[in-house]
């Protein structure tokens, strides 16, 4: 018959298994949110490049098409900008839930782990109880032999 930290084994390696994936997905989550960081980043230092450009071409003359045009590209580099906000904002909480599903993995996969490991102990207990138990029927049928045969030879020794 199968012990029982031997039927755990596969349940506990199916349970470090999913706890690898979530881990894994955790990752991959907290890499698009820095990515997605680093191009809102991006975004925002265009925009006050653009806008520094925009104030030193504002002390020029230009005509009101350029000007337009200009405000327009500023308003759309915005709408971006916000898109992005939306993106990273996103990307945080896909990274909070990612996080929560690999700690819930990662405590089913520990508790497997005790418990196997304290099924393991058990059966270790076990095997030391059953050793020492055969060790003193042994130690008792030596004594009983030993007696036996001093009995054998007395009653021999008395016989002659």
């Amino acid at each position: 018959m199968m012990k029982r930290s031997q039927r755990m084994r596969p349940v506990l390696a199916v349970a470090q298994r999913a706890e690898d994936v979530m881990l894994k997905a955790y990752a991959r989550s907290q890499q698009q949110l820095a990515d997605a960081e680093h191009k809102l980043n991006q975004l925002v230092d265009y925009q006050l490049e653009y806008a520094r450009g925009l104030h030193v071409v504002s002390s020029q003359l230009v005509d009101l098409a350029q000007l337009q045009a200009r405000r327009h590209f500023m308003n759309k580099l915005m709408a971006a900008i916000a898109s992005q906000q939306a993106e990273v904002a996103r990307f945080q909480q896909l990274v909070v839930s990612a996080r929560l599903a690999w700690l819930k993995t990662r405590g089913h996969s520990q508790s497997m782990s005790k418990l196997t490991a304290r099924y393991e102990s058990e059966e270790f207990v076990l095997r030391e109880q059953q050793a020492q138990r055969q060790a003193d029927e042994l130690s008792g049928q030596r004594f009983t032999w030993r007696q036996q045969a001093e009995q054998d030879d007395w009653q021999q020794g008395a016989a002659s």
